[in-house]
């Protein structure tokens, strides 16, 4: 995975996302969870890589932060998975 890091936070690069996975299950039956973090619909895939990776939000102040955790770090993707999405990368599964 493609990353930048600034100001000690890492975040993916815009095009670093391959694939979008969309699960459609309604996820309060999967993932009942109080204010705070939440696992998405969205599974991702970057360039390079096979392993499927769930994106979490978390609410900062009026807005949700997305990432992905990969060996105890999050790495921010709220631009790769926008640019992801809007090139038609995304599939329902």
């Amino acid at each position: 995975m493609e990353t930048t890091t600034h100001n000690g936070i890492t975040r993916a690069v815009d095009d670093a996302i391959e694939r979008v996975d969309i699960d459609t299950t309604p996820l309060a039956y999967r993932y009942p969870r109080p204010y705070g973090e939440s696992p998405t619909r969205y599974m991702v895939t970057f360039r390079g890589e096979t392993k499927r990776r769930r994106v979490y939000a978390t609410p900062l102040g009026n807005v949700f932060v997305f990432y992905v955790k990969t060996r105890g770090e999050q790495v921010m993707v709220e631009t790769a998975l926008e640019v992801a999405l809007h090139t038609g990368k995304a599939r329902e599964e």
